[in-house]
């Protein structure tokens, strides 16, 4: 449970004029230069919460069971605990994308587009900020790898969050898989693109 809210699977994906709508909002609360929510932009309280990947209901399964993203274990990390669980995900869930852009080829394209461009502009950042950037960058990376069904992609940027709590040097190690996963993803999404 987060913000008093409980997370739970959802069956019905957003309207696409929705989506659209969010994804063409100026910046919201956060202000110029950070990033935040669906795709990498930033949103307020007015954003309905099944587009948010911090509330979102919408969420591909991540490898845990509905209701747990977030959830706190017993050891007190999340409910991943190594970066061994990162190798066994898909690089990008196309059927989780469909749904998200309600079958839109050209908004999934657009989609695509975005993420490609934040992920490498938010790579480039994490390198040369300290953790308290690291974490928000990587926070935004997997809320919009969720968004897009880049589960490998979420679970990296998850573990990069853990690690700005750790030591410089584990940070780092968590920035360079988070670029592996983030590598791998954007190979696939420039090959979809390409298929335009």
């Amino acid at each position: 449970m987060r913000d008093g809210q409980e997370f739970s699977r959802c069956s019905r994906p957003p309207p696409a004029e929705e989506v659209t709508a969010l994804l063409r909002r100026p910046h919201g609360k956060a202000g110029p230069g950070s990033f935040h929510g669906y795709a990498g932009l930033n949103h307020g309280p007015e954003v309905p919460p099944r587009l948010c990947p911090d509330r979102c209901r919408n969420l591909p399964d991540l490898g845990r069971p509905p209701g747990t993203l977030g959830a706190e274990t017993d050891g007190g990390g999340t409910a991943m605990e190594s970066a061994a669980q990162v190798d066994d995900t898909v690089v990008l869930d196309r059927q989780h994308l469909a749904r998200m852009t309600l079958g839109n080829r050209s908004l999934e394209h657009e989609v695509l587009e975005l993420f490609d461009r934040q992920a490498e502009l938010l790579l480039g950042r994490m390198r040369k900020s300290d953790s308290d950037g690291v974490y928000a960058m990587a926070h935004a990376l997997k809320g919009s790898a969720a968004g897009i069904g880049a589960a490998e992609v979420a679970r990296a940027a998850e573990l990069t969050e853990r690690a700005t709590k750790g030591s410089a040097e584990e940070c780092s190690a968590a920035i360079d898989r988070l670029a592996g996963a983030v590598d791998k993803a954007r190979a696939v999404i420039t090959e979809l693109l390409r298929q335009r």
